[in-house]
């Protein structure tokens, strides 16, 4: 560095080189040999990012300020500033830091996106669909915009804007296993529990261990009534906890529909030790078993 003449675009080439690569104490020192060359709330700027990436969060955030103070103007400095913020736990301050980016680069979609994550994790769900939709007008690639939109919809019972992000998703060949998740929530939302089953079966052939899907999935299977499918499903699900009443009314209903009696009764006294009301709840249903399952009564005759 002290024998070679650099300009300052190839500064910034090597500096973003390096940066790719980690070397992240290389980069310190490309950048303070750029001093005379890069304006000085750029320095700023890249030294926070380079703190940031050796994980010394204090002293990137002290860069990134003194970045935003140099130059008022510069969306990327409040941009970065947001992430400095966000890992520090100041989920306000990053949330007007991005955005002031917003409304220094009106055409850069990481401000919007950043945005509706903030909102979004401040339950702020209608801000964050917007900002999603400001997204969208700007760039219709971007897979955690739609996820964020869905869930933000979905979380406002909105179900025919989730509906057109899912045409969206699949117009624009948008690829993600929550996609198959907020689908299979759409899906079971809108009663269509066969879709349902399908989307939340796509997501779990990725996401094995994800419970809670297997137990949304489970209840689609109730709903629809596909009780052998179901029975392998609550066999998991009570694995986890095996007093889940949920778990052990679908059980005992899978069993009585599928004509499973001597099962069907092991299951109910397991239900009766934990509340007497699914004695009258299910008092239909034990009627047929006992009918069904009781034993056919033998007569004897003797030659006299």
């Amino acid at each position: 560095m002290g024998r070679e003449r650099f300009s300052p675009d190839e500064l910034r080439a090597l500096f973003n080189l390096l940066m790719q690569v980690q070397l992240s104490q290389v980069a310190l020192i490309v950048i303070n040999h750029a001093q005379s060359k890069i304006p000085d709330d750029e320095i700023a700027l890249k030294r926070g990012l380079i703190f940031q990436q050796m994980g010394e969060q204090e002293q990137a955030l002290d860069s990134l300020n003194n970045a935003c103070e140099l130059n008022p103007d510069n969306h990327l400095a409040f941009y970065h500033r947001g992430f400095c913020l966000l890992l520090a736990g100041n989920m306000e301050q990053a949330t007007e830091s991005f955005k002031t980016c917003t409304e220094l680069a009106p055409d850069f979609v990481g401000g919007y996106q950043n945005l509706a994550g903030c909102y979004y994790q401040q339950s702020e769900f209608e801000l964050a669909a917007s900002q999603c939709e400001a997204v969208f007008q700007r760039n219709q690639t971007i897979t955690p915009a739609y996820i964020t939109a869905l869930s933000a919809y979905m979380a406002l019972n909105d179900l025919d804007n989730v509906g057109i992000w899912l045409e969206r998703a699949e117009a624009h060949q948008i690829v993600s296993p929550e996609l198959y998740r907020l689908h299979g929530l759409y899906s079971a939302a809108k009663e269509d529990h066969e879709t349902a089953v399908d989307q939340f079966s796509a997501y779990l052939e990725i996401a094995e261990s994800s419970f809670d899907v297997l137990h949304f999935r489970a209840k689609s299977l109730a709903a629809s009534g596909q009780w052998q499918l179901l029975l392998d499903d609550l066999e998991v699900l009570l694995s986890i906890d095996d007093n889940d009443h949920w778990c052990l009314e679908h059980l005992f209903l899978a069993h009585y529909h599928l004509q499973h009696w001597s099962d069907a009764e092991l299951v109910f006294q397991k239900l009766t030790t934990l509340s007497d009301h699914y004695l009258h709840h299910f008092h239909q249903e034990l009627k047929v078993i006992r009918s069904e399952h009781a034993e056919p009564i033998t007569f004897v005759t003797t030659g006299v």
